[in-house]
């Protein structure tokens, strides 16, 4: 409670289990469902009542931590997530879950996907309940067949990929029709996909519905498309592009071939303080290197934390010259967003993909003394959504997420 944030976001979360999960219990030889759906109903939730811009970015944060962390050898379905134990079962278990039971809502309407969240409170109490009586009770209540839909999203792993494939358009009797390819791989997915058309005038939704590995959408307007966006606001759960992923501290954490690069130099004490914050962050000493111990071919294959500034770090100078702008490392001081910070008890870390491969991203993080590296070095994984972040005698006083400057689910029309 004494954290300032934990009243607006782990409070609420852990008030709710009383309904989930301590009145309704998990039956988790199906899977645990309780913990997504709490996520859904108070942090999400206190999201979509501050603004649909934050609501967005909560959708967009699920899909880019489900991104950075499951691979193809941890991943598992719904029905068979128990706990939380590491980042990719709980990118799984409580964010897929909670983007599930988004999708259901959106599928099935306010009204509806609360009058059965009430029903399945009241038939189960004091009960084990799974999936099959979520499922049992929305069919009932909605009147439509959800097999399909628990199938894919429950029983299955995974995550569907989209791209967005060949489009054009056409002036027409009545307007004009835009024609656009809806492109899966894999296996495809049956999805709600919300299409984004920028008018002359005015911005148009609309759903389509695909399941085919290639998927041919017409739409019809009256005045001229000028730009289309496939699932803008992130509402269905999917495996994002590497370009609609900003670089963060998670792209790097996520990276399972990566390194966290300690320093050489700088004096005895700050490289033995930025050697035992690495260990930490690796959680043992694979993957730990020293800056001179790292190759040509690591720089251009792996993701890499670096630690130490540029003096400290020989790898530092090497990727400085890729920050954003307003950001520069430099000789006993860095600045962030224009502002010079310099104090003794100063740290700052910040992000960037990497010059050598842009499917890969590179960390920078150092301290103006041990004292601010050891005070801050602990928190770096709860920040895992941001690129940089500034803290001074260990409280964090700036922070943020660059935007991603463009997507391959976007497209303008009129070139």
């Amino acid at each position: 409670i004494k954290m300032p944030f934990i009243v607006d976001t782990s409070l609420g979360h852990e008030i709710l289990h009383n309904w989930w999960g301590n009145s309704v219990f998990v039956d988790e030889s199906q899977g645990n469902w309780c913990e997504g759906l709490t996520a859904y109903m108070a942090d999400y939730y206190y999201k979509e009542l501050k603004d649909s811009a934050s609501a967005e970015e909560y959708r967009r944060d699920i899909c880019r931590k489900y991104t950075n962390y499951v691979t193809e050898e941890n991943d598992l379905p719904l029905k068979r997530f128990v706990g939380r134990i590491d980042q990719s079962t709980q990118a799984i278990g409580y964010g897929k879950t909670a983007m599930v039971f988004h999708m259901l809502r959106r599928m099935v309407g306010d009204d509806l996907f609360y009058q059965s969240l009430r029903r399945f409170y009241k038939d189960k109490i004091w009960q084990e309940a799974g999936w099959k009586d979520i499922r049992h009770i929305f069919e009932d209540i909605s009147k439509m067949d959800l097999s399909w839909f628990f199938e894919q999203w429950i029983n299955r792993e995974g995550a569907p990929f989209i791209e967005l494939g060949v489009t054009g358009m056409e002036k027409v009797k009545d307007g004009w029709l835009t024609r656009v390819e809806i492109v899966q791989q894999g296996k495809p997915y049956r999805l709600s996909l919300p299409i984004q058309l920028e008018l002359d005038d005015e911005t148009i939704y609309t759903i389509a519905e695909v399941k085919e590995l290639s998927s041919p959408i017409s739409i019809q307007t009256k005045s001229q498309p000028r730009h289309i966006a496939i699932d803008p606001q992130c509402d269905v759960f999917r495996r994002l592009h590497k370009e609609e992923i900003p670089p963060t501290i998670d792209l790097v954490m996520g990276d399972d071939d990566k390194i966290i690069v300690y320093p050489t130099g700088g004096g005895d004490a700050l490289q033995e303080t930025y050697k035992k914050l690495a260990e930490l962050l690796a959680g043992g000493k694979d993957g730990v290197k020293a800056d001179t111990a790292v190759t040509e071919a690591e720089l251009s294959q792996k993701s890499l934390f670096i630690m130490g500034g540029l003096t400290e770090n020989k790898l530092t100078k090497m990727f400085v010259g890729n920050l954003s702008k307003d950001f520069s490392f430099e000789e006993g001081f860095f600045v962030a967003n224009k502002v010079t910070f310099g104090n003794k008890g100063n740290a700052f870390l910040v992000t960037a993909k990497s010059v050598k491969n842009m499917k890969k991203g590179v960390v920078l993080f150092a301290g103006l003394s041990s004292d601010a590296i050891k005070s801050v070095g602990f928190k770096i994984p709860h920040y895992g959504k941001y690129s940089y972040l500034v803290f001074a005698d260990g409280k964090n006083v700036d922070k943020g997420t660059f935007a991603v400057a463009d997507s391959p689910m976007q497209r303008s029309l009129t070139k």
